[in-house]
């Protein structure tokens, strides 16, 4: 037998170019790949892969800022202010000390003290030796104060050390080294603040505070307050006051000396007439007009004042912080005292989550190529959309994907699974909330979502020329408000007896759950009033080549058991709310109005149940199944993922792994689980994964007994699906895999498909650590598909992706595809393990599709 290996290796380094903050701790980043073939029919196929998880560990950083230098008087109190920024992935706690590290004398009582407000002064006279947490990307302000030893002389220098380790881990470190000179005469300190602190961007008016205060023991002459603001906040002409005067003050003419109680002031502001004076060091250039200067004539000993203005944020920065610093300078008996500075302030930019999702990759104007149209496809074909999901918002967000397919107009049976860009991979939930989402969309930027239908065999139109219609909602997960939807429109399914739909006669707009049942999913979701009924309108159509009379029925099951316990059902004319039991007789085209009324017990489990409305016919036994569903609000949440399709042979047999987890916060109990079949010749077995090896193997045993899950937990179930032996081509087989509990009444699904063909291709993702990112696992033998856990930073993983025909003919143009999964950037190059093998790979630490092609694979070959 020929055997060749087909792998592609892949690294993904965890966190590269990201923002400010790294990935967060305890984030999954999960990942599913793609393949597909041309099978010896011509007909092109496509199937999954299972899914690893690659979990994110803590790791600590830290940023101190920044050195200063001060003036001070013999026997004074001075203080300084610093910004401690984590810059690591989760919340850290920072131990602080203080002391002196040099100069001619020392510092005497040095403490610590809170700033929580960033202004420069102590937020109260309790010391602190810890900070509290600071979660990742945050900061946290202190100010140093300390005591000049009344017996310091002109010129003596004190040097003042702070030093902050990381709690979480003590090798990581910061420092800031600050120096005072003593001097005998003025001594001028500046403190800023602005209110508020945060804002949306754009915002304003926002205040600024320069307070200054001469605390040495004589006056200080030509006090030159400087402050260029940084880029994204702007001045506000006419804003500025001086706390001796009240009056506003003018923004031109910085030879204008206007008056006060205590002097006088020179003050300019962003005029084309503010030149020759002070230039701020944080310019960057030559010019005082981008700046404000105050220059006071006389300060005296003991004598405080402010200079206020107004600023606004301007519009289009992204999340994050603006920092601004001030600059003085002044004037002594022997000469001018070189530039220092004041604290710093910091303003936060908030978050404004914003969405759209249309049908452009060129422009995020709501409603642009929508809705997204295709002309026709084949009767059980298979159509992908595509849609364009736009970070509209001010800060990188993720966006869930929610498909409203209970309000689709495209024939029951109809299968649906979203993929990556170009279906590169599976869509999967990158942050553990139990929703597939896009993940994290950098401000402006945009990921293409497509969704992939499967028709049903024997359904054909075009809707009485309405086409059919399914909608998507991106919805922001940093705003649970903030969200857009696009419409999927296909005009017809190009040809091919009661249907039994909601809210219209099948045909007709606005019908539900047109074509066969019953449907996997339901076709209507209600809750129960507070009478503790829920309504459905039901339509009975009929078509055929006689009159008949359908029988109206409920069931707890698709197979037709009876509802729950303590349930009751009854149908009403809506015209009179008789009590009816069928529809009467219809001629061909007519069709039936009923409504629905079903009683559920007031003591009925939290959750979401399931109940099947059928028509039937005595006469003729035509029937239709309606799927629809009864909420009850739950307290607890559990998903059940992916949904996956593959082929067999006749008489062959699949394997299928999901994975289950309780994504709710209470533990769960009693969940079991179910297998159905959408044709009765067909079977499958269900296996946990006991020895936890990701493999189906001879140590797992077939499910049997209720499984418990605390919050958080998960487990591995194997479908293994066998085909019978007579099985036609082509012939498709639905496996729907459930998940109940609270006493069954809550329940998550998902669908396996299954299609027989003689040639076969399958799909295995295995994952490897590879610290360092030299391109090699640390572990040669070390792949598989469980989760493993990383360290964000120059840090890998590498994928290993096998296709292998399983099948009895050979498989054409094999492909596998991926994406970058979230939190990540690529790390080229991709290896094939056979010739010929054509790669498309993305840039060095970009982000984007890869996959490789070879031309074949004979049976058995991987």
């Amino acid at each position: 037998m020929r055997y060749a290996c087909l792998w592609l290796l892949l690294c993904m380094s965890a966190l590269c170019g990201w923002a400010s903050a790294a990935t967060p701790a305890g984030t999954i980043i999960r990942n599913q790949a793609l393949a597909s073939y041309t099978d010896t029919d011509g007909n092109r196929v496509s199937v999954a892969s299972n899914i690893v998880e690659t979990l994110i560990e803590q790791v600590a950083g830290l940023q101190v800022t920044s050195n200063q230098q001060q003036r001070a008087t013999p026997g004074s109190r001075i203080s300084f202010s610093h910004r401690i920024q984590n810059t690591g992935n989760e919340i850290d706690r920072y131990l602080i000390g203080a002391g002196n590290a040099g100069g001619s004398i020392d510092l005497l009582n040095i403490e610590v003290f809170a700033d929580a407000n960033a202004d420069g002064v102590a937020d109260s006279a309790n010391s602190i030796s810890v900070t509290p947490g600071v979660a990742a990307g945050d900061d946290f302000f202190v100010v140093i104060t300390a005591s000049i030893a009344t017996g310091a002389i002109d010129g003596d220098t004190a040097q003042l050390l702070l030093d902050v380790i990381s709690e979480f881990d003590t090798a990581v470190t910061g420092q800031n080294l600050d120096t005072v000179t003593v001097g005998t005469g003025p001594a001028i300190t500046v403190v800023k603040s602005i209110s508020p602190g945060s804002g949306l961007s754009p915002s304003g008016s926002h205040t600024i505070t320069l307070t200054y205060e001469n605390t040495g023991d004589a006056a200080a002459g030509d006090v030159a307050l400087i402050d260029a603001l940084p880029d994204g906040m702007s001045y506000v002409p006419g804003s500025a006051r001086w706390s001796h005067s009240g009056a506003a003050l003018s923004d031109a003419d910085p030879d204008d000396l206007q008056a006060g109680m205590f002097g006088s002031v020179r003050f300019c502001a962003y005029h084309t007439s503010c030149v020759g004076l002070p230039e701020a060091q944080g310019d960057a250039d030559t010019t005082s007009l981008n700046q404000l200067t105050a220059i006071f004539d006389l300060v005296d000993a003991g004598q405080r004042g402010s200079i206020s203005f107004q600023v606004n944020i301007d519009a289009g920065l992204p999340t994050g912080s603006l920092a601004n610093t001030a600059e003085f300078e002044y004037d002594i008996a022997v000469g001018t005292i070189s530039r220092q500075f004041s604290n710093t302030v910091l303003f936060e930019v908030l978050a404004d989550a914003g969405v759209v999702a249309n049908g452009s990759t060129s422009n995020a104007i709501n409603g642009l190529n929508e809705p997204v149209s295709l002309v026709s496809v084949g009767q059980g074909g298979v159509v992908v959309f595509d849609n364009i999901i736009w970070n509209t918002g001010n800060a990188t967000d993720t966006f869930n994907i929610e498909v409203q397919a209970a309000q689709s107009t495209f024939p029951p049976g109809t299968l649906w699974q979203l993929l990556r860009d170009g279906g590169s991979s599976a869509l999967t939930d990158t942050n553990g909330d139990g929703l597939v989402d896009t993940g994290p969309i950098p401000p402006g930027s945009f990921v293409t979502v497509g969704l992939r239908l499967q028709l049903p065999a024997g359904v054909a139109g075009n809707n009485s020329g309405l086409g059919f219609d399914l909608v998507k909602i991106a919805r922001s997960v940093t705003d649970a408000g903030i969200a857009d939807s696009v419409l999927d429109h296909l005009d017809e399914i190009v040809a091919n007896v009661v249907d039994l739909t909601n809210q219209a006669p099948a045909g007709s707009s606005g019908a539900l759950g047109q074509g066969p049942g019953p449907e996997a999913s339901p076709v209507s979701v209600v809750t129960v009033d507070a009478e503790h009924i829920a309504r459905f309108d039901l339509y009975i159509r009929h078509q055929g080549s006689r009159t008949d009379t359908y029988q109206l029925g409920a069931s707890g099951t698709a197979a037709g058991s009876a509802l729950p316990t303590g349930w009751q059902v009854q149908f009403l004319d809506p015209a009179d709310n008789s009590v009816i039991t069928s529809t009467g007789v219809l001629a061909s085209g007519m069709s039936r109005h009923v409504r629905a009324e079903i009683q559920v017990p007031a003591d009925e489990p939290a959750g979401t149940h399931s109940v099947w409305f059928k028509a039937y016919s005595a006469s003729t036994g035509t029937s239709d199944v309606k799927h629809d569903g009864i909420v009850v609000i739950a307290a607890d949440s559990l998903s059940i993922e992916p949904s996956l399709s593959a082929q067999l042979e006749p008489g062959g047999s699949v394997v299928y792994e999901h994975l289950l987890i309780n994504n709710g916060n209470t533990r769960i109990d009693d969940i079991t689980l179910g297998l159905d079949e959408s044709r009765p010749d067909w079977s499958s077995v269900l296996y946990l994964d006991t020895n936890a090896d990701g493999t189906l193997g001879p140590g797992d045993l077939p499910y049997d007994s209720p499984l418990s899950l605390l919050p958080g937990e998960s487990v591995d179930v194997f479908v293994k699906v066998f085909a019978p032996a007579d099985a036609a081509t082509l012939q498709r087989n639905v496996t729907t895999v459930s998940a109940r509990w609270n006493g069954d009444a809550d329940l998550v699904q998902i669908q396996d498909q299954s299609t027989v063909n003689d040639s076969r291709v399958a799909i295995r993702k295995e994952q490897a650590l590879d610290n360092g990112c030299d391109g090699q696992p640390d572990d040669p033998a070390g792949f598989g598909p469980d989760q493993i856990e990383v360290t964000p930073g120059n840090n890998c993983v590498v994928y290993r992706l096998t296709a292998t025909n399983l099948g009895l003919e050979p498989a054409y143009n094999v492909t596998i595809h991926d994406y970058t999964p979230a939190y990540t950037r690529y790390r080229p190059i991709a290896v094939c393990s056979r010739t010929p093998c054509w790669v498309q790979e993305p840039a060095q630490e970009d982000v984007g599709i890869i996959s490789a092609e070879t031309d074949q694979l004979l049976p058995g070959d991987s």
